[in-house]
């Protein structure tokens, strides 16, 4: 984009409701604001310094509350992916060290692990742990699904 290219009007409402639905998609996301400015500024033919300067100085201060909401949701979110990692490992290992069998960590090839590790679940006598493993691929499957959804809905705003 060259600079004759670059609107200097005056900002229309569409324009600032669009930056606040782009900064807030990238922060649910994930990316920096700077990312939203840049996406922003490309859709809308103005600068990415103009977005930066627009959304700093005047959006921010109205969309304070939602970008707080939108903060704690991706705390609670990472929080809550921590907790189901740990407690899917631990749910996992427990019978097996239960059972007094010491637990090694070996790297398996993705595309192998799921399949691989039920037929040795079933194989060894561990009813228990392809129950977990089962619940636990469920668990994957619907965190997948959600995943999908929310970037089906951002690509309306990216």
């Amino acid at each position: 984009m060259t600079t004759k290219d670059i609107k200097r009007t005056a900002w229309k409402e569409y324009e600032d409701q669009y930056v606040v639905d782009t900064v807030l998609a990238a922060m649910r996301l994930g990316k920096s604001q700077l990312y939203a400015f840049d996406k922003a500024a490309a859709h809308l033919n103005r600068s990415s310094s103009a977005v930066n300067f627009r959304f700093n100085s005047i959006i921010r201060h109205e969309i304070k509350d939602e970008m707080k909401k939108v903060r704690q949701q991706r705390l609670a979110n990472k929080l809550t992916e921590k907790d189901t990692k740990q407690n899917a490992t631990s749910a996992i290992l427990r019978p097996i060290q239960k059972r007094g069998i010491q637990t090694v960590q070996v790297e398996i090839p993705k595309e192998m692990k799921d399949e691989r590790i039920k037929e040795d679940a079933k194989a060894v006598g561990l009813p228990e742990v392809y129950a977990c493993l089962e619940e636990v691929q469920k668990a994957h499957m619907h965190m997948l699904e959600a995943n999908k959804q929310l970037l089906q809905m951002l690509r309306f705003y990216l």
